[in-house]
């Protein structure tokens, strides 16, 4: 059965093993660009071939940003038609789509158009499969995207967590898992595989625009890369997130023994034995207290790394006790260190 399969789509079924999603229901992303059109024309392919009890759907947000956003949206519908796919459509309300025109999302200004949009695009994703019965919700990230997270990162600022990159899966609720199976193919192999099904797709002409970062790190700061320094950084940058990868696993580890050893659960919060806290390293108290701002869905926003290495300071001075951002307590007593979040 495999040997009539296209290179690209081998790669994917190595990827991502059909024994994962066979018997499951999937929901494909589909913006109508290069990635994601090879992903559900390749997934197709897999389908037929692997067959199982579950459903493959497509879902496509329309943000309404672009002049061009609503010949994308038929272009998905049209295209689910052709391979008969049912085509699952949301849109950002007029209003909303005003505001992210003009640069005022209602959300925090840190935040931007950008992360306004993937909020509302991860919402209509999540609440969409939860209404199909679909287990996972397939993205088309590729790895130039991958190598592309990374740079940024870099540039930024960021910690041994964020030089992971894009994460291979992302838990969503108990129900409901993000997958991006093409994490290890390139962007080039996309286009050839599109070529070889004489598959069109869509441009995104805000792709082409440098006033984003994103557009600039790939248009001209990894060209010049490229042609100045390593002609293989793309490679590079993704061996440097496989490698953060594992070292944040053996983290997070140790990070979840120590919780183990010295956490006692609040109603509001935690309470932490300092004694334990004050034999571990620094790193992983710091990782403790940000696995702490999860599993507690504190905003993590304004918690910094200084602001980390503030809380910790917490641990070697007198009882002390301070407030922290987004209503968060901090409170050192009695041997103990105290996060809190008071109801409002």
């Amino acid at each position: 059965m495999t040997n009539d399969r296209h290179p690209f789509e081998q790669r994917l079924a190595t990827a991502w093993p059909a024994a994962d999603w066979r018997n499951v229901s999937l929901l494909l992303a589909v913006s109508g660009g290069a990635d994601s059109v090879a992903l559900l024309k390749a997934m197709i392919a897999l389908k037929q071939q692997e067959g199982g009890s579950g459903t493959l759907f497509v879902a496509h947000f329309n943000h309404r940003l672009r002049p061009t956003a609503g010949r994308d949206e038929q272009f998905v519908r049209d295209l689910c038609r052709s391979i008969n796919v049912a085509c699952e459509t949301g849109r950002t309300a007029a209003g909303d789509a005003e505001a992210g025109r003009a640069g005022t999302v209602r959300s925090t200004p840190a935040q931007g158009v950008e992360a306004e949009a993937r909020e509302r695009r991860y919402a209509f994703l999540l609440a969409t499969a939860e209404r199909l019965g679909a287990r996972w919700i397939l993205t088309g990230h590729t790895a130039d995207d991958q190598a592309e997270t990374i740079l940024h990162r870099i540039l930024r600022g960021t910690g041994v967590a964020g030089l992971a990159g894009i994460p291979r899966y992302r838990v969503l609720n108990e129900a409901v898992v993000v997958a991006r199976p093409m994490l290890d193919l390139t962007r080039s192999e996309i286009l050839a595989y599109l070529a070889h099904q004489s598959q069109a797709y869509c441009n995104d002409e805000t792709n082409q625009q440098t006033h984003f970062t994103r557009n600039r790190l790939r248009h001209e700061l990894l060209p010049q890369l490229r042609d100045e320094y390593n002609p293989a950084i793309d490679v590079a940058l993704r061996r440097l997130g496989s490698l953060a990868e594992e070292t944040q696993a053996v983290v997070s580890a140790a990070a979840a023994a120590l919780y183990d050893r010295a956490a006692t659960p609040l109603d509001d919060g935690v309470s932490l034995s300092i004694a334990e806290l004050t034999k571990a390293p620094s790193l992983l108290v710091r990782e403790l207290f940000k696995s702490i701002w999860k599993q507690q869905h504190w905003d993590e926003l304004e918690m910094g790394y200084q602001q980390w290495l503030d809380l910790e300071a917490m641990l070697h001075v007198r009882d002390d006790r301070r407030s922290l951002p987004d209503g968060v307590i901090g409170e050192k007593r009695a041997g103990r260190l105290i996060l809190r979040r008071p109801a409002r």
